[in-house]
């Protein structure tokens, strides 16, 4: 084990000839997971790979998906995806959408031992019966009793309780035929999963994407014709209960698709059955300076935790509650800046100390744009300690990389770059090292490589030219003299 404190209570085992270790969370949920995850892998420096367990819940669509109870989902790396497409991170367009992150590909041994286990299953030799025969035997491992009821997509389920006993009892429910299968086994289903983080509870919006799985590709108009207005249509609040449907970040959008939403959003009046009261509205400066308070305290204190398990041990006043207004209070009203700085400061090849510090000495903190108050540091530190001759060569590397990474429609890999640009591929991995404050970098070169967030794209456009509009000025200035 690696030093450090602990967190986690670990539990120890063996699968086959593999060392096992167990970690749990202390609370559900992805954020969870993935604050458990980097401790594991600190703690546990020979840990080969990483496993993480969870409940789902799936939309059948028989017969063509008959998932079920129990059922297990493989998500295969096709089509240039990873295995698992993240659909509610996306950035919707025109005549589409484009994720704006991605999963890293599963290891390829972990895909080449899936396909093994396929072929015992094809074979009828899987392992599945009786490693569940050995688990089932414990009494509170026990298959429930109750059966496997689909109902109909246009059942409304009774909110009661923590199963569907009162669904079943109300007398109302109607259920979906399905062929009885020849054994209780699980069965495995592999392919691309479409995963996202919102629990699915109307069966409207069930029935509008088993109509139309790639609903979330289409455009604005028609998602919001199938996912939006045709549910609230056929909304039976029966017992009469409130609905509350949240558009966040509207201000975020491009400026058509606000206008696109503005509308449409009258369109909800004809749902003559519903009371309907819309309103648009900013949060506070105020109550957004304290959201981001809490982050910054709870960001800077996993800096410092991370820190530790590196060797190297912070101030425990670092970095001072001074230093979080401050910052909070410039980055007022985006999360964009906050998001930014401490990825710049927690960047492991640096000391946090150093990294923030830069921050505040960079004449840049004190512009009225806020885009240069966010992106201006960063590009000073790439170049920081730089020789003239060597600053210019990492300008022009550093456009020729980013201008392909922003400018072209589809992302591009490490390993596309390279062939695009001309550029060794070590040259790529360097120069894209000092940005990942800004753009998600995966450790495959066979994976995309992506903004973070749009406006880092404005920023350098509006930057280009600025840049465009100085050098000409100054040229006609020498031609006077």
């Amino acid at each position: 084990m690696g030093a450090g404190p602990q967190k986690y209570v670990y539990s120890f085992g063996r699968l086959g000839g593999h060392s096992l270790v167990i970690a749990r969370p202390s609370q559900t949920g992805t954020v969870s997971a993935a604050q458990c995850a980097p401790n594991v892998s600190q703690q546990f420096l020979d840990v080969r790979f990483a496993l993480v367990v969870g409940i789902g819940a799936g939309i059948p669509n028989p017969p063509t998906c008959d998932i079920r109870l129990g059922d297990i989902s493989v998500g295969i790396p096709q089509d240039n995806h990873p295995g698992v497409i993240q659909y509610d991170f996306a950035k919707y367009e025109e005549d589409g959408y484009v994720l704006k992150g991605s999963l890293n590909k599963s290891p390829s041994i972990l895909i080449s031992a899936d396909g093994s286990l396929e072929e015992d299953e094809i074979m009828d030799r899987s392992p599945f019966r009786k490693i569940l025969w050995s688990i089932t035997k414990k009494p509170r491992f026990k298959r429930p009793d109750t059966g496997d009821y689909l109902f109909k997509e246009d059942f409304n389920h009774i909110e009661e309780g923590r199963d569907c006993t009162e669904c079943l009892a109300s007398g109302t429910a109607k259920f979906v035929l399905r062929d009885m299968r020849r054994r209780k086994d699980p069965v495995v289903h592999r392919g691309l999963i479409l995963s996202g983080s919102g629990v699915i509870k109307k069966p409207q919006d069930r029935q509008a994407i088993q109509d139309d799985p790639q609903i979330c590709e289409k455009p604005l108009q028609i998602q919001f014709e199938k996912l939006l207005f045709r549910p609230i249509l056929g909304l039976n609040l029966d017992p009469i209960r409130d609905v509350i449907t949240v558009l966040d970040a509207l201000d975020e959008c491009e400026d058509d698709d606000i206008k696109l939403i503005l509308q449409l959003l009258p369109k909800l009046q004809q749902a003559k059955a519903v009371k309907k009261s819309i309103a648009l509205h900013e949060i506070p400066e105020m109550v957004i300076k304290c959201d981001k308070l809490l982050f910054l305290e709870h960001r800077f204190s996993e800096i410092k935790e991370e820190s530790f398990l590196r060797g190297r041990v912070l101030p425990p006043d670092w970095p001072g509650k001074d230093a979080l207004q401050s910052i909070a209070t410039l980055s007022v009203p985006s999360f964009i800046f906050v998001v930014a700085l401490c990825r710049f400061v927690g960047d492991k090849k640096w000391t946090p100390e150093t990294r923030l510090a830069a921050i505040f000495k960079d004449p840049a903190i004190d512009s009225a744009s806020e885009m240069e108050r966010v992106y201006l540091p960063i590009l000073n530190q790439a170049i920081f300690g730089q020789t003239e001759r060597e600053e210019k060569q990492l300008v022009q590397e550093f456009q020729a990389i980013d201008g392909a990474i922003i400018i072209l429609d589809s992302p591009l890999s490490v390993n596309a770059l390279e062939q695009l640009l001309d550029i060794p591929q070590n040259d790529i991995k360097i120069r894209l090292d000092s940005f990942r404050s800004v753009l998600e970098i995966p450790e495959s070169p066979d994976m995309s490589v992506r903004l973070l967030h749009a406006s880092f794209r404005d920023f350098l456009l509006i930057l280009t030219r600025k840049q465009t509009v100085h050098s000409g000025l100054m040229k006609k200035e020498r031609m006077k003299k």
